[in-house]
């Protein structure tokens, strides 16, 4: 495309509407000078700059059934103590958590596990293993806390509430299917 938004082959332009590319090179051209934005376009920019380098497609899990943001041992030790309704999920690993949390406070324990599904972000791997005719399922899990999370050249140590930059909790569960 040249400066316009043309397309330099006299071709269709991929679908886009032209005022909109224009109107996407006017804001640009208002950012670089720096004239007429207020503080909230400015941040507004920025979030969306932020939200765009965020590939929600990858390392992103959730599940209907199993509380993904608590180990294996804290969901079976839950269920044997009190088995409906389920415990709360752990807010330090659910990822959407701001955006869910209004929903949970109008809505009683008894229901809000219904309508709230915890996002977390992390790794999972699952792999058959056999081992001298024995098949078993080799499960890692690791959730990342959203508290004081970042690059890691960018966030190092303790933040002023104590948690750790890019805590990571990692679980191993290996099932043996005989």
């Amino acid at each position: 495309f040249d400066r316009v938004g043309r397309d330099p082959t006299g071709g269709a332009d991929g679908g886009k509407d032209p005022g909109t590319m224009l109107l996407s090179m006017w804001n640009r051209g208002k950012r670089s000078v720096g004239l007429g934005l207020t503080n909230r376009e400015i941040a507004e920019l920025r979030y969306q700059g932020l939200y765009q380098v965020v590939d929600l497609t990858k390392n992103f899990y959730f599940s209907y059934t199993y509380d993904v943001t608590r180990s294996l041992q804290e969901n079976f030790l839950a269920t044997k103590s009190q088995p409906f309704p389920p415990p709360p999920f752990k807010d330090m690993y659910a990822w959407n958590y701001f955006l869910t949390r209004e929903l949970e406070q109008c809505t009683n324990s008894m229901t809000s596990f219904q309508w709230v599904l915890p996002i977390i972000h992390g790794a999972f791997l699952q792999r058959r293993l056999n081992d001298y005719g024995r098949s078993m399922n080799l499960t890692l899990l690791a959730r990342r806390s959203r508290h004081f999370a970042g690059t890691r050249y960018l966030k190092r140590g303790v933040s002023d509430q104590g948690k750790v930059a890019n805590d990571v909790e990692h679980e191993q569960i290996l099932h043996d299917e005989a």
